[in-house]
């Protein structure tokens, strides 16, 4: 069995944390984030919902802890333009 997947309960396959929050992360379309677009998300910690969003990530920050969210509650990730590329 690979790394990330350990057999759980009657033997059935058991998704770590991290590939669940990229399986869900990845289904919000272009569309649904465009209204982020350069702003700082949290996002739960299953990926599957946005809890917040601020323009810097310390006001995300300030904002979670606001809403009363712990920080292993949720991950922050920055939204960027999908037609520019960061590699230089």
């Amino acid at each position: 069995m690979e790394d990330s997947v350990k057999a759980g309960c009657g033997g059935m396959p058991v998704v770590s944390l991290a590939q669940q929050y990229a399986a869900n992360r990845r289904r919000f379309t272009l569309e649904e984030l465009a209204e982020f677009q350069g702003k700082w998300v949290a996002f739960s910690r299953d990926g599957a919902r946005i809890l917040a969003s601020a323009a810097t990530q310390l006001e995300l920050a300030r904002q979670a802890e606001a809403l009363g969210l712990k920080r292993t509650q949720f991950r922050m990730e920055p939204i960027t333009d999908p037609d520019v590329s960061l590699v230089l």
